[in-house]
C-alpha cells in the first residue's frame, strides 16, 4: 500500500516538472538573454551553496 502511494507522488511530481521543463526549455531558446540570466543565477547559487557548505564544515 504505502508503495502505491510513494508511486504516485513521484508520478505526480515528476511529471509536473517534466512539463514545466518542456515549457521553460522553448522559452530559453527564444529568449537569450533569458538563458543568460538563468545561468549567472545558478551559478551563484551553486558558489553561495559552496560557501555555506564550507562553513558549515
Amino acid at each position: 500500500m504505502l508503495w502505491g502511494i510513494c508511486a504516485l507522488t513521484q508520478l505526480a511530481v515528476y511529471g509536473a516538472v517534466a512539463l514545466v521543463r518542456d515549457q521553460a526549455r522553448g522559452w530559453l531558446e527564444a529568449s537569450p538573454k533569458a538563458s543568460t540570466a538563468v545561468g549567472r543565477t545558478l551559478g551563484a547559487l551553486m558558489m553561495l551553496v559552496a560557501v555555506l557548505t564550507v562553513l558549515k564544515a
